[in-house]
């Protein structure tokens, strides 16, 4: 159920013209260093981390902001609780 609830929100901001998107290369730029944003990547969806305090300087146990997560995501349970918290800023697009 909650997968479909960030479903329909990203469907909503999308429709709204209200998500920016993102290339990969776009999106590196939002490190999190230097005092730069921090997104990540997450099943197509980009989600902002910068006032995350488990996401200092752009890092979270050994992942780096600024990239796709998707495929830690998949393996790690309990990222719907967490990316529910986020905020969508765009979508990756490839």
């Amino acid at each position: 159920m909650q997968s479909t609830l960030l479903e329909q929100k990203l469907a909503f901001l999308i429709e709204r013209n209200q998500m920016m998107e993102f290339t990969l290369e776009e999106l590196a730029e939002y490190d999190g260093m230097e005092g730069r944003k921090a997104y990540v990547a997450i099943n197509g969806v980009v989600y902002d981390v910068t006032d995350e305090p488990t996401w200092a300087d752009g890092k979270h146990f050994g992942m780096t902001a600024g990239k796709d997560l998707t495929d830690l995501y998949r393996s790690c349970h309990f990222w719907d609780a967490i990316i529910q918290k986020l905020t969508v800023v765009g979508r990756l697009v490839v």
